[in-house]
Order: C-alpha cells, then structure tokens, then sequence
C-alpha cells in the first residue's frame, strides 16, 4: 500500500490537491473498478468491465505510445487525458523530462487507487505538473494557460470512452488553445516585423510616457466598458445617461460610436500595431489614450494624457527593465481583453459595478460590429454592383468556421472558434476573479460564464455622478504628471534608457556575429561530428545569450535550436535556422540603432541622452508634446 508516501509526496507540491484527495483514504474501490495482476508483475484495472492498461505488460505499452507522441511533438507541454493507473504519465516523464505534463482524469476514485497501489512519488516530485480531475471540462483552459504550449497529446481510449461527453468538452478546450497557438503563430508570421519596427520607433515612449499602474485602484464608481459588437446599437439611445453615472472604457474600435453621440470616453484603449487599426481613433475626441508601445507612432501623439501598459514583447521588456515597470494587462487576442483587464483594474472597490456593453462574440442577425463602425463603412464604400457589402460580411462571418453557440439569454447565437476563444479567455478571468461585479448588456451575444446579463433600468437606477468623476480626473492627472516630470525623475529616466539602449545594440551585434559564424560551421564540408559539436557550443551560447529571447519571439522554430543535429540534413536545416537568427538579429538592431533613436539615446560628445527645455511656468519637462505636461 503506497497511500501515506504517494499522498506525502503530493503533498509537498500539491498541497491543495493533497487537502483535496486526503479524506478518500477510507473509501475503498468501488466496484466499477477492478483491479488485476499484469502478466508483467504490475497492475492493470478494468472500469465497467473495459481494460485500461495492456494485461500483459503496461509499462511498455505506456513507453510505446509515449514515444510515438513525442515523435510528433518535439516541444511544449504534453497532455494526457486519462491517467488509470498513471503509466503514460510516468512514460512521458521518463522520454521527456524537460517538459511538463498537464494530467487530466474523470474518476477521482481511480486517481485514488493509482496512489494506493502504485509508487507514483518520481511523479508527484517532479513538481511542474498540472493536474485537472473531475470538475468542468472548461477547467483545463486555466491549466493551459499556466502550461503554456501544447505538443504531444497522449489519450487512453478506454476513459475517453466511458466517459466520452466529458472528455469530448476537454478535447474542445484542447482545440481551442491550440487554434489560439496558430493563430499566434501566423499573426507573428504576417505582422511580427511590424510590431518589431513599431516598438523599436517608440523605445523613447517607453522613457517619456507613465504607465497604467499610476491609475490602478483610483476610481469608486460604476465603469461602462464599450466593446464593439453589433448590440452597441440598442444602447445607443441610452448611452449618455449610462455617462452620467459610470466612468466610461472604451475600445478603440468603438470610439466612433461615441463620436456620433458627440460623446467622449474616459479611457480608450488601443492595442492594435497595424495601420488601419490607427484609422479607428481619426477625429478622436478623449481624455486618455490607454495604449502599448506597440502601436503606431502617431497613436502616441492623439491624446493629451498618455498611458502605457508593459509591453508583452522582450524588446518592450528590456527597455523597461531600465525605465521601470508600466503595469501589466491580459492578452487574451483581443483588445476587448486588455480593455476588460484595464477597466477592472481603475476600480478602488470590487463592490462597485462593471458593466459591459458590445461585448457579443457572436454574429447576431449577421452583423459582425455596430452600425458606424470603421469596418462596415469600409465595406460600403468598397461596394459594386458584382459585390455588394452583403457578400462582404457572409465572408467575414463564414471565414472562421462558425458554429451556432448558446446565447446569454438562453437562445441560439452563431459565432465561431475566434470568437468562442475570447468567451474562454473571459471565462477564466472572471473564474481567477470571483469577487468582480460584472454584467452584460449582450443578450443576443455568445454566453459567458460568470458574467450575468443586467437590465438597462437597473443600470440608470443608480445616482449621476459624472462632475466627480471629471473632478477625479482632472486631478488624478495632474498629480500624476506632475510626480512624473519632475526634473531629477526625467534625467534619471533619460540616463538608464540610454545605457540600457547601447547594451541592447551591443548584444544584438554580438548574437547575430554568433549566429554568422554558426550558420557557416553547419554549411561547412568538415567532419560531421566535429561540426555538430560546434554546434551545440553555438547552441548552448545562443541559448543563455542576453539578446536570445528578443530573436527567438518572431521565430518559434528557435525553440528547436537545442535538438540533435547530427547527420547532412539535420546540418542543412541548423543553418537555414541560423541564418534566419543572424536576419532577424540584424533587421532589430537596424530598427533600434535608427537615426532618430540614436539621436535621442547617443547625441555624441557634449550633448545630453534627452533634450529638455523650459516650459511656460519655468519647469523643466522632456520635449514629448502636451501628452506628457497632462494639460
């Protein structure tokens, strides 16, 4: 009997599931469950009469299909759906112990048995596994979303089949994180030097601009948050009586919404780098730009106050090692995630209201934004007679394998998996955030769990206070600004982002020369293994190297860069990697050492890392435009 070590082993790891399992330890097998002696010497187990393990020698049989997953996956967390007797998890631990094991089982009483009659504590030692039992399917987004990527993924046909519905809503979870993992990956493909050349462009912002984290926890009142979702309409009528009583989010996307009611909101926040996302915030009329350094450059320039959130890039994270941190928000792939993370964050008690309206994530009547919107006048404008904006939009809502979902209100809403992705991305939050009051107004929109409709009366129930809240910003912002460009601050700001800009220039220089020199050792006509071994020495230096992860974001294939690499093709293939290390490395340092850049972080001999001049009232500010003055 393993019980006490098993559960003592769980225990100094897993402590809450320990807590959780340790009262199972009077119960006994039921008898669904039937436990027989392996033709190996092991155990194997029948549930309802169907085999789980080979009956002859399930060690090997659980090292075979361990092996065969890995095959197909060569990195990322391995998933095993279906534990039994904890064979496959073992297996996969032995082939693979670099990565982690996300472990999903149905049956808690088998779970039980594994650690009652098998010596599992290698596993339950390892210390970087997951483990999902029992619950509700939609349980494992959270545990991947701590895993991270997803490679092999290991089934037992026998649980997967008695308890086929359960599994079924696991796999669909699975499906979905993985549809985020491609949709990542050919974003980067597409726009990932267009993000680098943004964010190289706006390394002086990330000196100049404050972050969010001076706003968190500053506001006591209701918060409207606007996505941009076809249901806007219906608030249309009512939007400026909401005004009056809640601090108004919006994002980018719904900023003309509120322009047509000549409305301005409190925030807006933008998150897109690519053009025509800055299309969005023409003729804007706001207060407070919430942004990343990310975005297009003259988005910076749109706003009196400026604020920005920590950059989930390593070229952003570097710079802001030096300048200090911003303020992190959710990336969820949608700006209505960051904007859903930021309002909740303004708020300096969970007891007051977020009310979210737009948020549908479903295609209701066909519309896929409200009427207004930057995408629907596009679509107009474009239209002829061979193609009408109809065909348009049936495009656009079919593009993405749309399925019919349930609706808050109970009915049928159709969307799709994108947009199905962001319900899960939301879901999670609100799980991982119990005490948020959030409601929506989306009664025709995809359902979310944890996030109830509310009635528009309730809403407008409550008492105007929209002089409190201009109070409130007015002089939030200026004390902030104020503390911020104060002049000892802004030098001592200008100083770190100047070191820290030379030693990113040096590094790229030195891991691209790196990567030059291993490209050319894998192409060479030598030795084989000779070269191999040079090879892994390049590897391991561009491993650990200061500039890697800044490289290695636009090119996932960089995770491979530690696998074997001996044989002809396996070289060819190393040096079209390295090469492709050594462009990337070059194309950054040309963004970040840009003349504008340069004159900015290195003016030369007798001149100073920030230019600065006296304002009206005699202090002295960096010259970054009304933005930065708060006024």
């Amino acid at each position: 009997m393993w019980w006490e070590k098993n559960l003592a082993a769980l225990g100094r790891h897993y402590p809450a599931l320990a807590a959780r399992l340790k009262p199972a330890a009077a119960l006994k097998p039921p008898p669904s469950l039937s436990l027989l002696p392996a033709a190996s010497g092991g155990l194997t187990v029948k549930v309802d009469g169907a085999l789980v393990h080979s009956a002859r020698d399930p060690v090997r049989e659980a090292r075979r299909l361990a092996e065969g997953a890995l095959e197909k996956a060569q990195s990322g967390a391995a998933v095993v759906l279906g534990f039994g007797l904890g064979y496959a998890a073992e297996a996969l631990t032995e082939a693979g112990r670099e990565r982690p094991l996300v472990i999903v089982e149905k049956r808690i009483d088998l779970f039980v048995s594994a650690l009652t009659y098998r010596d599992l504590r290698a596993l339950f030692e390892d210390g970087r596994h997951i483990f999902v039992l029992d619950g509700p399917p939609e349980g494992i987004y959270g545990a991947l979303s701590a895993a991270g990527k997803i490679g092999a993924l290991l089934k037992n046909p026998a649980l997967l089949k008695q308890d086929a519905a359960w599994y079924a809503g696991v796999e669909r979870q699975i499906e979905l994180w993985r549809t985020k993992d491609e949709v990542n990956a050919a974003t980067l493909a597409r726009f990932g030097r267009r993000w680098t050349a943004n964010l190289a462009r706006n390394l002086p912002a990330l000196c100049d601009l404050p972050g969010i984290r001076f706003l968190a926890g500053q506001f006591d009142f209701p918060i409207l948050l606007l996505a941009a979702g076809p249901s806007l309409d219906e608030l249309r009528p009512h939007v400026s009586a909401l005004r009056q009583r809640c601090v108004v989010v919006a994002v980018d996307t719904a900023a003309r919404f509120l322009e047509s009611a000549r409305l301005e909101a409190d925030f807006i926040v933008s998150a897109d780098p690519q053009y025509w996302n800055l299309r969005h915030l023409d003729r804007l009329r706001a207060p407070c730009l919430i942004t990343q350094a990310v975005v297009q450059n003259a988005a910076l320039r749109l706003c009196q106050n400026t604020f920005l959130a920590s950059s989930f890039f390593p070229l952003g994270r570097f710079m802001e090692e030096a300048v200090g941190e911003k303020g992190a928000l959710g990336t969820g792939g949608s700006v209505a995630t960051s904007a859903f993370d930021f309002a909740f964050s303004l708020l300096s008690s969970a007891a007051r209201p977020l009310y979210i309206a737009g948020l549908d994530l479903a295609f209701p009547h066909w519309k896929t934004h409200f009427q207004g919107a930057l995408f629907e006048e596009r679509t107009l404008a474009a239209q002829s007679r061979l193609s009408p904006a109809e065909t348009e939009r049936f495009l656009a809502v079919r593009g993405a394998g749309p399925f019919w979902g349930t609706a808050a209100d109970g009915g049928r809403a159709l969307t799709d998996k994108r947009l199905s992705l962001y319900a899960r991305w939301f879901e999670n939050r609100l799980r991982s955030h119990p005490e948020i009051r959030a409601f929506s107004f989306a009664r025709e929109g995809l359902r979310i769990e944890g996030l109830p409709l509310c009635r528009l009366e309730d809403a407008l129930a409550a008492p105007p206070c929209r002089a409190e809240i201009d109070q409130k910003k007015e002089a939030l912002f200026a004390a902030i600004f104020a503390e911020w460009n104060a002049e000892p601050l802004v030098h001592e700001r200008a100083r770190r982002s100047a070191a820290a800009w030379r030693r990113l220039c040096a590094a790229l220089e030195a891991f691209g020369a790196l990567s030059r020199e291993a490209a050319a050792a894998a192409r060479g006509n030598g030795d084989e293994k000779e070269a191999s071994r040079a090879l892994s020495e390049a590897s391991r230096l561009l491993s650990e190297h200061e500039a890697r992860e800044i490289v290695f974001f636009s090119i996932p294939e960089a995770a491979e860069i530690s696998s074997p690499s001996e044989g002809k093709d396996a070289l060819t293939r190393r040096a079209a990697l390295y090469t492709r290390l050594a462009d990337e490395a070059a194309f950054i340092k040309s963004c970040v050492d840009s003349p504008s850049n340069r004159s900015r972080f290195d003016p030369g001999p007798g001149g100073t890392p920030l230019d600065l001049e006296p304002d009206a009232e005699g202090a002295t500010v960096a010259k970054i435009g009304k933005r930065a003055k708060g006024r």
